[in-house]
């Protein structure tokens, strides 16, 4: 990790905490270092995330709309476009994904976060793991590597930030 390292969000990063290991009531102070992280601009996530995070009605869905949503950057930038058309056209093209996992990906937030990490130069944060070589199921960690694009988890990421909570 360099200085300039920014970290983008994945949906997951938000929900599995939130819903588990640092529930709202449990760990305050995780979504507390979390604006301060976007604040300081090492982290940020993207519009297509705060649209999955409003469809729940829950604690996280008012959090993100009062407490995190200028974080939540816009992919509407011709780089990003530009990357997002280039990354589909890689899911495409890959033969061992099925047309209904292609048709998903399109549909939902994970390929555009891809698309604006590449395009920015940031790193993906997602808490997904990685597919065998010859799964049906496009999942980020694996479509970083093929597209060039660093991919962490979210305790990677809070040890390379050095965060104590």
């Amino acid at each position: 990790m360099n200085a300039k390292t920014v970290f983008v969000l994945d949906s997951n990063v938000f929900i599995q905490p939130a819903r588990t290991f640092y529930a709202f009531d449990i760990v305050p102070t995780f979504w507390e270092k979390l604006k301060e992280l976007a604040a300081q601009n090492k982290i940020v996530s993207i519009d297509k995330v705060f649209t999955e995070l409003q469809k729940g009605n829950d604690e996280l869905k008012v959090w993100s709309e009062k407490e995190f949503k200028q974080y939540f950057l816009p992919t509407t930038s011709e780089s990003v476009q530009t990357e997002f058309k280039e990354l589909m056209r890689l899911v495409q093209n890959h033969s061992s994904y099925t047309d209904v996992a292609k048709r998903t990906f399109a549909n939902d937030a994970d390929g555009w976060l891809i698309a604006f990490a590449k395009a920015k130069q940031y790193d993906v944060v997602t808490n997904e793991g990685t597919a065998g070589s010859n799964t049906t199921k496009i999942k980020i960690p694996n479509l970083c590597k093929e597209f060039n694009v660093q991919c962490h988890n979210l305790f990677e990421m809070l040890r390379m930030l050095k965060v104590k909570l």
